[in-house]
């Protein structure tokens, strides 16, 4: 059939189906259909190579979107914080600045808490294909109350295509401009962790297809001031959006990006019209900590550069002249202070030598306790075990009593490591997968381990109980029928049962005894013939 003759059957039949509507329902069923074309020709239009179809789509998109669209009538932005918003771009109202939330990061136990769970993130970056196992993997999106786990051949082909393209950080073209993925997901990591900002451009050709995404510096990119008409006056919209996110450089704006380029993962979402948009990062919480931290071990750091620790002096009575003095403040300069003259003793000349004692106690030097403190308050902020960042803190084995630190790993994991992934998988999802495919979608594997654990160890429970059959069971993990003829199961009741019929169960072994009584009241021809022969006789 000819393209249009096609077209002219498609016409007829979408007309057929507007004449005459008999009920409400087959005006909404029109309206469906009518809604559905719209569709179709909208994505055909996007994806046409006639640059006339594609200029028609988009003033389309552009007229049919108002700019009142929004039934919102809430505040959601500090309208006050409006009039400092001078560059168009939202300002950022963190309690610091990008750059001293920076070098916070880098601080030494802030620096290890971090690189701890980043390294924990970079371990799900390689492909998965088994769930059990730490990675990642694409996936064909199912319904909650679907269980059927069958992929074809064409769906096999969409997910490598997919797959590729996140290996490859893009199109093929873009092979040997990309590292690994690792790379890319550790330095979101660190700038979410450190800004509470996960940003990733996503770059597009000129008929707008995905081909590259990368990781941006968190610390650059600000949101756009939608409030401020004058924010828009050098953009134009885009199949209806004007640009959501800039990157600024020196307070100024040095590119825009359209809603679909940019990704802005935020972990801490909060409603705080005061946080004008932007989340807040864990070390906005922590100055004080931080602060404290850096003070305790600046003071034992200026205890052996400058201090000194002399077990104790000698000295003589009675009154000492000016040049003696400053004779006496010389030789303690010379002999007591720095690292390489400690534990010396020094020795005052005097007629009556006296031994003054400078350490009755060391507990004052030591801020072992307060450290740790710290440590644990810093720890519990960016929800990790401090046991993970080999701080080995004297009361933490007695947190969960004597399986303390598998249960310590657990809780960690679950409470600090699991949102991150969960926000890279929704960015991963949302910005790459569903572009190339919508009916797909980005998951970490190995998450849940323990839980799938616990989970099989109820249902066998419940399989021994007699509540769930074991074809159940097998259809809840499998995702498909339980089939006798292929399926081997490890399990010993079910394998004697199947050894019970194999040899004929019990209804066989009754029918045989039966049979066999039967045989035995049958006559026997042989005995009945010799008894004939002897009767003759």
């Amino acid at each position: 059939m000819s393209r249009k003759k096609r077209r002219l059957k498609q016409t007829k039949h979408i007309t057929q189906s507007l004449q005459k509507p008999n009920s409400i329902e087959d005006i909404e069923l029109m309206q469906q259909k009518l809604e559905i074309e719209k569709n179709l020709l909208i994505e055909k239009g996007l994806s046409s190579n006639d640059p006339y179809t594609l200029l028609t789509t988009q003033k389309y998109l552009e007229s049919s979107k108002k700019e009142d669209d929004s039934f919102i009538k809430s505040f959601l932005f500090d309208p006050d914080i409006s009039s400092l918003n001078t560059n168009n771009y939202k300002i950022s109202t963190k309690v610091v600045s990008y750059e001293t939330l920076r070098r916070m990061s880098r601080t030494p136990i802030i620096k290890t808490i971090i690189g701890t769970r980043v390294d924990q993130v970079a371990t799900f970056a390689d492909p998965s294909n088994d769930d059990q196992e730490k990675g990642w993997k694409i996936r064909k999106k199912r319904s909650i109350f679907s269980t059927e786990n069958k992929i074809s051949t064409e769906e096999k082909k969409k997910v490598e295509y997919i797959t590729k393209f996140i290996q490859n950080g893009g199109t093929t073209e873009n092979k040997w401009d990309f590292e690994s993925l690792e790379e890319y997901i550790r330095a979101l990591a660190l700038d979410s962790l450190t800004f509470d900002q996960m940003c990733m451009e996503c770059a597009n050709n000129q008929r707008g297809k995905l081909v590259q995404f990368y990781p941006v510096d968190a610390s650059t990119i600000r949101l756009v001031d939608q409030s401020n008409p004058e924010a828009f006056k050098n953009w134009k919209k885009v199949q209806g959006y004007y640009p959501k996110y800039v990157q600024i450089w020196r307070e100024q704006i040095y590119t825009a990006y359209y809603p679909w380029e940019m990704t802005f993962g935020i972990r801490n979402k909060t409603t705080d019209i005061l946080a004008n948009g932007y989340g807040i990062s864990e070390l906005e919480d922590m100055i004080s900590i931080v602060t404290w931290m850096l003070f305790g071990m600046q003071y034992n750091g200026n205890f052996f550069s400058q201090g000194s620790n002399p077990k104790g002096f000698f000295t003589m009575k009675g009154k000492m002249s000016p040049s003696a003095l400053n004779d006496f403040k010389q030789m303690w300069r010379n002999t007591i202070v720095g690292v390489q003259n400690s534990h010396k003793i020094p020795v005052i000349g005097g007629e009556d030598v006296q031994w003054i004692n400078m350490q009755n106690s060391n507990k004052d030097m030591e801020f072992n306790q307060w450290l740790e403190f710290l440590i644990a308050i810093g720890c519990s902020i960016f929800r990790i075990d401090p046991s993970e960042c080999g701080f080995n803190l004297q009361k933490a084995s007695n947190v969960f009593g004597q399986d303390g630190q598998k249960e310590r790993l657990q809780h960690s994991q679950a409470k600090g490591l699991v949102p991150i992934l969960k926000l890279i998988q929704r960015m991963f999802t949302k910005y790459v997968v569903e572009r190339l495919d919508e009916d797909y979608e980005f998951v970490f594997t190995g998450i849940n381990i323990e839980d799938q654990k616990v989970a099989i160890e109820i249902d066998k429970t419940k399989i021994e109980a007699g509540v769930m059959s074991l074809e159940d069971g097998f259809k809840k993990w499998s995702g498909r029928e339980f089939n006798p003829e292929k399926d081997t199961i490890l399990n010993t009741v079910y394998t004697q049962q199947l050894q019970m019929k194999q040899f004929g169960g019990d209804s066989d072994m009754e029918s045989q005894d039966i049979d066999m009584e039967q045989e035995e009241e049958e006559e026997n021809p042989f005995q009945k013939a010799l008894v004939d022969y002897l009767n003759k006789k």
